[in-house]
């Protein structure tokens, strides 16, 4: 081989070694474009999905608080106090040893 020749196969072959290399980059660009596409999409849903397990925690805290209410107000309902109040307030019954004062205008 001759010098041009052997200076020009050296340079074909650093032309090739360049756009291998430069191909290899741009594919590496590209699966990390996708990893970071990827990633991205994962956070997203998380914050949706965190968004969503928050709101269903206050529903949760609201029905436990409703059913507390629901509790204290049957325990009231079983019991003499409330029996005792419903018979003064709408049956206007009195102990036999109690005295009733009318205030009239």
């Amino acid at each position: 081989m001759t010098k041009q020749t052997a200076s020009k196969n050296a340079k074909n072959r650093n032309v090739l070694v360049g756009a291998k290399i430069l191909l290899q980059l741009i594919l590496l660009a590209a699966i990390i474009a996708v990893f970071i596409f990827a990633a991205a999409s994962v956070l997203n849903r998380t914050s949706d999905v965190n968004a969503e397990i928050a709101q269903v925690q206050e529903q949760i805290n609201t029905e436990i608080t409703r059913q507390e209410n629901i509790e204290h107000s049957m325990n009231y309902q079983h019991s003499i106090s409330f029996i005792e109040d419903i018979a003064r307030r709408r049956l206007n019954l009195v102990y036999p040893d109690e005295i009733i004062f009318i205030i009239t205008d």
